[in-house]
């Protein structure tokens, strides 16, 4: 089978390597020569091309039976609607803000499989979500905690960013949405600040973000929140920013010149959140799902710590992300997950054996998932 990756920055060159050692005939493409010269010298085949114009992505992807999206998200909904419009099956990561349900109409018009959200959170949380969701009578509760971190808190911000920071400035800035008590409830985003134990990391900053996305359909489980998490300390220097406007898009006139606060604050930003060549990092996923069956009530918690792979040079986020991602990939390619129109993860999750392809295929990744069970007193 013949795939193309959309965009080739860390994430979208760990995608194509592991496609391309399972056996596909894949391609990568980035309007940046630099971004693709690692996979040419690797021996993958690469396109240059401006995948901002669509025209440009539904002439490329009509050569392929496959396509990924690995975009930033300010580039992932249009591209998602061209490669479903030139009937191409698309498996796509670029978390954007626009409603991929909106493209369902169009999927299934032109009978493409198109699943959406498919990293490590939203992605694998929502796989781990639908796979219980399926086998339970209720669902009472779910709580994920996600952070991708360097190894260690160095810097003036204790962060680094390991995909798009303009992404991250996203989960600085997007109101949250999460369900408390059965009702939807939106706040700013950086609200609700707790903290998280973890084990060989140490005490993490939790804050909700809007990471919910499609599992807000879900309204029958009354409790659900996502929680991103942080060195202790950027909370409230990304508060700070924000709060006296430096994140914001709405443009200033300084003197004779208009300006968004949030393009001066980026660029200087961002160079401090570069990683360097080799330097290490990390993702910590703690998910926690309370169900009923049979008239028992039980948490099972799942609980990931992945490190960046210093032999093959691969961080840890391009690991837990692409992964997850090549993982439907291979359930989509196969026929396992076939359902036409634009699905979210936890509806792969859903189909019987799923959940446990992605977890052993992760395994096979030395990325590991663990579970630990206990049970919960009757609602």
């Amino acid at each position: 089978m013949r795939v193309v990756v959309l965009g080739a920055g860390r994430v979208g060159q760990a995608i194509a390597l592991d496609l391309a050692a399972s056996g596909f005939a894949v391609a990568a493409t980035d309007s940046d020569p630099m971004a693709l010269a690692p996979l040419a010298a690797r021996g993958l085949a690469t396109v240059r091309a401006d995948l901002a114009d669509r025209d440009a992505v539904v002439q490329l992807v009509a050569e392929f039976d496959l396509v990924v999206g690995a975009l930033p998200a300010a580039l992932g909904y249009r591209t998602v609607e061209a490669v479903i419009d030139a009937g191409r099956a698309i498996v796509d990561i670029s978390f954007f803000e626009e409603d991929p349900f909106g493209l369902d109409a169009l999927a299934r018009e032109r009978g493409v499989v198109a699943v959406v959200d498919a990293g490590v959170a939203p992605g694998l949380s929502n796989i781990i979500y639908g796979h219980f969701a399926a086998g339970a009578d209720r669902v009472r509760r779910l709580v994920c905690y996600v952070g991708g971190l360097p190894a260690e808190p160095s810097g003036l911000m204790r962060y680094k960013a390991p995909f798009s920071p303009a992404d991250v400035i996203e989960l600085y800035t997007r109101p949250a949405r999460y369900r408390t008590g059965g009702v939807l409830t939106t706040v700013p985003a950086l609200s609700e600040i707790t903290s998280l134990d973890v084990p060989g990391v140490g005490s993490l900053e939790a804050f909700l973000t809007d990471g919910l996305r499609s599992l807000l359909r879900e309204d029958h489980v009354p409790e659900m929140r996502e929680m991103t998490l942080r060195y202790p300390g950027h909370v409230q220097q990304m508060l700070l920013l924000r709060e006296i406007g430096l994140l914001s898009t709405a443009p200033l006139t300084v003197g004779s010149t208009r300006i968004s606060p949030r393009a001066v604050v980026t660029t200087l930003l961002f160079p401090l959140w570069e990683f360097a060549p080799g330097e290490p990092d990390l993702t910590v996923l703690h998910v926690e799902i309370d169900v009923e069956q049979g008239g028992s009530a039980e948490r099972h918690t799942f609980d990931l710590l992945d490190r960046h792979d210093a032999e093959s040079g691969t961080s840890s986020m391009a690991r837990t992300t692409g992964y997850t991602c090549t993982a439907i990939v291979q359930l989509v390619a196969d026929g396992t997950y076939g359902r036409t129109g634009v699905s979210a993860p936890e509806d792969v999750g859903r189909v019987e054996g799923c959940f446990d392809r992605v977890r052993s295929y992760l395994e096979a990744r030395g990325v590991r998932l663990t579970e630990t069970r206990s049970p919960l007193p009757p609602a």
